[in-house]
């Protein structure tokens, strides 16, 4: 992979009808000097850095990201990006992600609504981003769903999940607003998602 790449797409109904959603992602190689600001956009973003910092803030929080480390932010409140001084570089991926599966993780992701860095030893984190490089533009329904498999084992395989309430119980409200989006999908997904959703966790 190149060092800064940047993906898109317009999710269809089907799509939208996944757990997790994502519409943009990409691995940025942010040089020292760099910072950037939002106010506001309707979904999450969760950052992974590779190399180098970052320094995150929203609202009164103020995080430190490094090497090893993940961070789901809700993006619907201000926040603020940059590569952490004193860093020559902080080189990372990111993914835009929303749906009914990253919601219902968000309350042990992102505790209190305070941003929370985590410390993954997961080593297939690298595997599933690219996962997600790989199919986000492709626009089949194979690929979709590969997309949200990736963000489901990224969020899933984070260690606050397993300390609070349990990975099950969490699949269980991701899948039943998977079913409550199916009605508003213009072409029904094959339920065998479902199941192949908690095989992945049950292997984790």
């Amino acid at each position: 992979l190149p060092e800064s790449i940047w993906l898109r797409t317009t999710p269809g109904a089907s799509a939208m009808g996944q757990p997790y959603v994502c519409t943009e992602a990409g691995q940025y190689l942010a040089q020292g000097h760099f910072s950037t600001a939002r106010t506001h956009k309707e979904s999450y973003l969760l950052f992974y850095p590779l190399r180098g910092a970052g320094l995150i803030e929203q609202g009164d929080d103020r995080v430190l990201l490094r090497a090893g480390q993940a961070l789901l932010m809700d993006c619907r409140k201000p926040q603020r990006y940059a590569t952490a001084p004193g860093q020559h570089c902080w080189h990372h991926d990111w993914v835009h992600l929303d749906g009914a599966g990253v919601a219902a993780m968000a309350e042990w992701l992102i505790p209190e609504g305070k941003l929370t860095p985590i410390t993954l030893t997961d080593q297939k984190v690298e595997e599933q981003f690219k996962t997600i490089f790989a199919e986000l533009e492709s626009g089949t329904v194979d690929s979709m769903l590969q997309v949200s498999l990736a963000l489901h084992q990224l969020l899933a395989g984070q260690p606050q999940l397993h300390a609070s309430k349990g990975v099950d119980s969490i699949v269980d409200a991701a899948v039943a607003g998977h079913k409550a989006a199916e009605h508003l999908a213009v072409g029904r997904v094959d339920d065998g998602v479902h199941g192949h959703f908690r095989d992945v966790v049950a292997n984790d």
